[in-house]
């Protein structure tokens, strides 16, 4: 008869050892380290600060530093907003003159947008640095405030540096070079996932691709160049958080509970969102405006309002913040607008809580310390003052709700 044998102690230890090594090495199969690509600030002495604090600054932000701090105290009302999040700083917004380019809301305005828009259906760049913008405000500021659009540039530069900066946010990719996005993050995953891999397996065109996205091809330099194995896999796992971040960014996220009928042939989407604390002349405004974009022949997007429910979207008016950038706040379930914002941008944070990503992209050229922004002037999710809800839009939502349909 055979009789159990026990491993010997040195063995043993061995082996459990081992086994540990192994759950170490093996990577997170879920990447969710996604820097953000919006902050939840929007003043700009605040936004210096954080700026300023940056142990580690690039060319650019040394250079452009004295011209930043010139145009933040230039801004008469980039005061301290108190955390309670009250208007007590409404004293301070200049509320522009009422004409046929601004509507009345909620104590101060918004835009309106154009009433014969150009739409060329090509990609528009348009860039913005801090020295062009000194160059052109340059007599036209005044001390004790600045017009709105000064005050929007000024906090739209600040935002790029600070996601730039200090979270990492990837300023590199552009309609060309964003096919490449999900076989560099699907060969990056892989070999992510592979305890044994060393190796990123791209190939020959994809590669070159990548290589236009100064990051992917730091990234990719710093796989390659690492001198051990260990070094290696961190290199791998950083390029496979960045991946994870800009393929998260362009992808659609799914609609929230929709109602749909059918009525004459047409298809009606009815989203509910709480109306907050807008009245309804306001309310019937923004709904009117985002109904008009948000339609075509056989489908409409209907919105309601419901003060009861504590789950939906609601519409928050932030006087104390002009010139701030609207944005979806999916973390507190808000649309956030503000003083000087376009009127027609209401359609495109509808288009984010519907689940859609931005369609515009920003590219960062460090040697000349410029930003260029990329716009579609059809496409309501990248250009909101001129654009429409796209056809594959429509065909990606309508197919969402087929697939969420019980």
């Amino acid at each position: 008869m055979r009789t159990a044998r026990t491993l010997p102690k040195k063995a043993f230890f061995i082996m459990i050892l081992a086994l540990i090594l192994s759950a170490c090495s093996e990577p997170s199969r879920v990447i969710t380290q996604y820097p953000p690509y919006h902050l939840e600030i929007s003043n700009p002495d605040e936004m210096l600060a954080q700026l300023e604090r940056i142990p580690e600054k690039e060319p650019c932000d040394i250079a452009v530093a004295p011209i930043r701090r010139e145009l933040v105290s230039k801004l008469g009302h980039s005061k301290k907003i108190p955390d309670s999040g009250e208007s007590s700083l409404a004293e301070n917004v200049r509320v522009a003159p009422l004409d046929e380019s601004t509507v009345p809301f909620q104590g101060s305005f918004l835009s309106r947008p154009p009433k014969s828009p150009v739409r060329t259906g090509k990609w528009f760049a348009s860039e913005s640095s801090w020295q062009t913008l000194k160059v052109a405000l340059e007599g036209g500021w005044a001390d004790s405030e600045a017009p709105e659009p000064a005050r929007s540039m000024v906090v739209s530069l600040l935002m790029n540096d600070l996601l730039r900066s200090m979270h990492g946010v990837n300023f590199g990719i552009t309609p060309e070079t964003i096919v490449s996005l999900k076989p560099v993050h699907a060969a990056v995953i892989a070999c992510h996932n592979d305890p044994g891999c060393t190796t990123i397996a791209l190939p020959a065109e994809t590669r070159e691709t990548a290589d236009q996205i100064p990051m992917y091809r730091r990234l990719r330099t710093a796989v390659e160049t690492a001198g051990t194995t260990i070094a290696k896999r961190e290199a791998i796992a950083e390029f496979a958080r960045r991946t994870s971040a800009d393929v998260d960014r362009y992808l659609f996220h799914g609609a929230p509970k929709l109602k749909t009928e059918t009525d004459r042939d047409r298809l009606m989407i009815t989203l509910d969102l709480h109306p907050g604390v807008l009245n309804e002349p306001e309310l019937k405004l923004l709904e009117s405006t985002a109904e008009e974009v948000w339609k075509k022949t056989d489908v409409m997007l209907n919105l309601e309002w419901n003060s009861l429910a504590t789950d939906l979207f609601s519409v928050l008016f932030h006087i104390e913040l002009p010139g701030a950038r609207p944005n979806v706040n999916r973390a507190n379930r808000s649309i956030n607008l503000y003083p000087g914002s376009n009127l027609r941008s209401i359609a495109h944070e509808i288009g984010h809580v519907l689940g859609f990503p931005d369609h515009y992209y920003t590219v960062w050229d460090e040697k000349e310390c410029v930003y260029t922004q990329l716009t579609l002037d059809t496409d309501v999710m990248s250009d909101s003052i001129t654009g429409s809800v796209t056809e594959t839009e429509w065909k990606v939502l309508i197919e969402s709700l087929t697939r969420s349909a019980p």
